[in-house]
């Protein structure tokens, strides 16, 4: 909080953020939000197969078989849809996160195309720490957690992937999963209050990220890219 208050002594940076220079940085609010009340962190690591390998789709045939990939070629990964609901027995959280892998060749070469694959992963919280305490609750404490909670959204950073073996068998994801629970609350805080007329929208379809949709029925027995 003192390191954002720096802010407030420096011109420049005030100009940059839209500040007066007569700003009251002390002033009380009485604000209504989304306040997080428990969190559930774990780890993400997993694998996912790379299609349409020969040995996968027609056993010792080179038809339709893609030229192995090697280290050299880039991962990139990216969260495209996230949902959650509460288990039926109350005692957690069932999530499913949906990422897109892309792999990119490097220029000039006679590798693999780009290749975009879309992997949807479940998980589950069933032990989640009461901020600010951290002292881990489940079973029937987080039922009865559950019962004062309105809602919650899920965090996923620090995402990164590469190909484990190179020989275009699988892909290693690596991130974190956050999943905070939130209740609906009237907060009295301090802060900057920046004036004038605010006007708030969020982003709507194709760019928001919105919930997990079902993979297509597969097409003559192959389901291409949906796992």
């Amino acid at each position: 909080m003192e390191k954002s208050f720096e802010i407030l002594n420096d011109p420049e940076f005030m100009e940059r953020f839209g500040l007066n220079a007569n700003v009251n940085a002390s002033v009380l609010h009485d604000i209504c939000v989304q306040d997080v009340k428990y969190t559930c962190t774990q780890d993400i690591d997993l694998y996912v197969p790379i299609p349409g390998t020969g040995n996968s789709l027609i056993p010792g045939s080179c038809r339709g078989e893609l030229i192995p990939l090697t280290p050299d070629v880039t991962c990139n990964v990216s969260v495209i849809c996230a949902e959650e609901s509460l288990k039926p027995t109350c005692l957690g959280v069932d999530i499913r996160v949906g990422f897109q892998i892309i792999l990119t060749p490097p220029p000039n070469t006679n590798l693999c195309p780009t290749m975009v694959i879309n992997h949807y992963q479940n998980f589950e919280c069933t032990t989640f720490c009461p901020f600010p305490s951290g002292r881990p609750i489940s079973g029937n404490d987080l039922r009865a957690a559950l019962q004062k909670i309105d809602g919650s959204c899920v965090v996923v950073k620090d995402l990164c992937c590469h190909i484990d073996d190179g020989q275009c068998s699988r892909v290693h994801i690596r991130g974190t999963l956050i999943d905070k629970l939130w209740k609906h609350d009237n907060l009295y805080v301090l802060g900057v209050a920046l004036g004038g007329v605010t006007v708030s929208q969020e982003f709507p379809e194709p760019h928001k990220i919105g919930e997990c949709q079902p993979c297509p029925p597969p097409v003559n027995g192959v389901r291409c890219g949906c796992y």
